[in-house]
């Protein structure tokens, strides 16, 4: 029996840190912006493995659960180490697709300072296929990250399964399943255990709603996004916080202080780490402390897995 699957996105990740980028600020979006034809030459490099399927299940696993990864990666060496990195941290790998087609996701990600530009190609997370289904059946729980290309187009089947088999499902879902909106995803939401945002992402599904809530007031898009449906409502507001609904109260979380080096996967550990301490059968105050601190550990170290803690350190 596998307590839980996560089913997304695995990639290549290669961080490039330089300070040689300015800020450039306009009224509603600041710029990074890089002379034009110059040669840049970095701080500091550094090479890793992401994605949100891939982020998720090396937490969950670090955390004592037992763990399969749903996700496509190429054929080529990339994805065969991959392949054994899961395999190393004793995470399923039966459902891991090799493509012949296309190679494995890559990022290039540029740090500034505190924060981040991320360049993406999606390659083999955008034909993500799942031929084993009868060997899902023995999940407790599905961690659903983002599906690109043609690989949203499992949601409903997913979602399906998990209903028959009554499988719970948290969800984070990605850029193209909130661009369908929320007339799209609504039967789906009323289905998701744990739903998981970042508050752009909130806000954008908020409006896909015609909602007319305050879109500057994060507990008024929280109660609305809980009202769609969800059994709890998780809003991350970066260096502001979290906050949790789950129909009985509101609960706030601080962000903990931490040295930041690189926040990318700050989010993927929120969210999966709380999903961990819920199956646990911890409160959801004790999970949101529980996620702060993972998220804080993850944004000390370069990528998004390096910071991930032990059950034992997280549980202290």
């Amino acid at each position: 029996m596998l307590d839980i699957v996560s089913i997304g996105g695995c990639s290549s990740d290669i961080f490039y840190k330089t300070a040689e980028g300015k800020i450039l600020k306009d009224k509603k979006q600041d710029f990074l912006a890089f002379e034009y034809g110059s040669k840049i030459i970095p701080e500091d490099t550094y090479f890793t493995y992401g994605g949100g399927g891939y982020n998720s299940t090396r937490n969950f696993a670090r955390l004592g659960l037992k763990t399969a990864l749903v996700s496509s990666v190429g054929s080529e060496d990339t994805g065969t180490v991959i392949l054994k990195n899961l395999k190393a941290a004793n995470i399923g790998s039966q459902f891991l697709n090799r493509s012949t087609k296309l190679h494995t996701a890559l990022s290039f990600v540029v740090v500034d300072g505190k924060d981040h530009v991320l360049f993406t190609y999606r390659g083999a997370n955008d034909d993500l296929k799942i031929e084993n289904w009868k060997g899902l059946k023995n999940a407790k729980w599905f961690y659903i990250s983002s599906l690109s290309g043609h690989s949203h187009m499992l949601i409903p089947k997913i979602f399906k399964f998990a209903r028959m088999n009554k499988i719970k499902i948290a969800w984070n879902p990605g850029s193209v399943q909130l661009e369908e909106g929320y007339g799209h995803l609504a039967p789906f939401l009323k289905e998701t255990d744990i739903l998981s945002l970042n508050k752009e992402e909130a806000k954008e599904l908020v409006k896909s709603a015609k909602s007319k809530v305050d879109k500057k007031d994060t507990k008024s898009i929280l109660a609305e996004v809980k009202s769609f449906g969800p059994k709890i409502a998780i809003i991350t507001c970066g260096r502001q916080g979290a906050y949790v609904c789950d129909g009985f109260a509101d609960y706030f979380q601080k962000s903990l202080s931490a040295e930041i080096i690189d926040t990318t996967g700050a989010g993927d550990a929120f969210g999966s780490t709380f999903t961990a301490c819920q199956i646990m059968g911890l409160s959801i105050e004790v999970s949101m402390q529980k996620a702060a601190k993972n998220a804080a550990s993850v944004v000390g170290r370069w990528g998004a897995t390096e910071g991930l803690l032990k059950r034992s350190d997280l549980l202290k």
